[in-house]
């Protein structure tokens, strides 16, 4: 024998499967919420750590008043590396850190292009 069921019946019914999709979503947001805030906190910090990395490459090249920087800077390291050498292609950016002092080398900063 079929049951007959009511409008209301279905309407209950429905309304109690929206509220298990409902918790199911929250239930869902609460756990992916803190993953995505750590992944973009990942991603924060490992433009933070390519930043400071990129001053903690330092060469201590001899300066000159009017002298061309990169071109002091490659010709330098070609005479020290062996087998090996440097172009003007090779550095996407070098300047010098601290302030001109009297009878001190100040340190140059390269970034090389990857």
């Amino acid at each position: 024998m079929l049951e007959t069921i009511t409008t209301y019946e279905v309407q209950c019914q429905i309304c109690i499967h929206n509220n298990k999709m409902l918790s199911v979503v929250i239930f869902i947001d609460v756990l992916v919420s803190p993953i995505l805030e750590t992944i973009e906190r990942v991603k924060s910090l490992e433009q933070q750590m390519d930043d400071l990395e990129l001053y903690n490459r330092t060469w201590c090249v001899p300066e000159t008043m009017n002298g061309n920087k990169t071109a002091v800077f490659v010709n330098t390291v070609n005479q020290h590396l062996d087998n090996e050498s440097i172009s003007y292609d090779d550095i996407e950016n070098l300047h010098r850190i601290s302030k001109r002092t009297n009878g001190k080398i100040r340190p140059i900063i390269v970034r090389f292009y990857s």
